[in-house]
């Protein structure tokens, strides 16, 4: 039958096209709990019926960043410390990793605790000591290794990891000169050190013109100053301090961009009304 068919003209139809699967985001966020965590939930929440958002639970900037160089990729999207990806470069010189920087999300500041008796008011009088960086990729890992890259003095302070209220304890007992924090102003880690042990701790002014050079692709400051109420801390008790705001930031893989063009852009719309979000939050 099939043949006098196809001589009168009839074909066989066509298969049904094989419909693209329908795209899911897999974001690399913090710990759960922490503000990496909490603002990748917000933004799943924004997306729900639109875009399937899987939040996978990591330590941090650099754990993230692993995540979306690795091959294959694991995650389509990060939140990270922008200073995180300049020093992933520096560090993984064969890495062919490209992301698109699609939102700043919120500032975090570098605090540096030290203990009471040192004789130091700022980051550029320290010319020895031991200053407690947090731990392997922990954010205040990442900027203390970049700013060493940017001002190689820093090279002559002995930089320990160790977890940074462990940090805290070692600095207010005498153990350790200081311990670097990059995190929320007068939230969280730095917030319990100051209930812990501000007594016995000072904050110092982090300032340095060599910290502010470009670095990264495309070049540009990572960090920039600022002056912050220290009376945030009321256990420290410093008036002001002159620090750096490094902000967290959104990225994503530009492969899964141009592969889901639609899911793309409603990703987009989605990051806006969240960033409108944060801005009215931090006014």
């Amino acid at each position: 039958m099939l043949p006098l068919l196809l001589l009168l003209g009839f074909a066989a139809p066509a298969p049904p096209p094989v419909a693209e699967p329908a795209p899911k985001l897999y974001l690399c966020a913090g710990a759960s709990g922490g503000a990496y965590h909490q603002t990748a939930q917000r933004l799943a929440e924004r997306l729900k019926g639109l875009l399937t958002v899987e939040i996978q639970a990591t330590r941090g900037s650099w754990e993230n960043l692993e995540a979306i160089d690795a091959v294959p990729r694991r995650c389509d999207a990060i939140i990270a410390q922008d200073d995180a990806f300049a020093l992933y470069r520096y560090e993984h010189p064969e890495s062919r990793l490209m992301m698109d920087r699609l939102a700043s999300l919120f500032p975090e500041y570098v605090h540096l605790f030290c203990r009471r008796g040192i004789k130091a008011d700022e980051l550029e009088d320290l010319t020895s000591g031991r200053v407690v960086i947090g731990e392997y990729g922990s954010g205040a890992y990442i900027t203390w290794k970049l700013f060493a890259r940017l001002n190689p003095a820093y090279h002559a302070l002995s930089a320990e990891e160790a977890p940074l209220e462990e940090g805290a304890r070692r600095a207010a007992e005498g153990r350790a000169d200081c311990v670097l924090v990059v995190s929320a102003w007068g939230l969280g880690a730095p917030a319990r050190i100051d209930a812990q042990h501000g007594a016995r701790l000072k904050l110092l002014d982090v300032s340095d013109d060599r910290l502010t050079r470009p670095v990264g692709t495309p070049r540009r400051p990572l960090y920039r100053a600022v002056e912050l109420r220290g009376a945030v801390y009321p256990n420290v008790k410093r008036e002001e301090v002159e620090t750096y705001a490094v902000d967290a930031a959104f990225f994503a893989s530009p492969e899964w961009r141009a592969r889901f063009p639609e899911a793309s852009r409603v990703l987009d719309e989605a990051l806006k009304g969240l960033l409108d979000e944060l801005k009215r939050e931090n006014k």
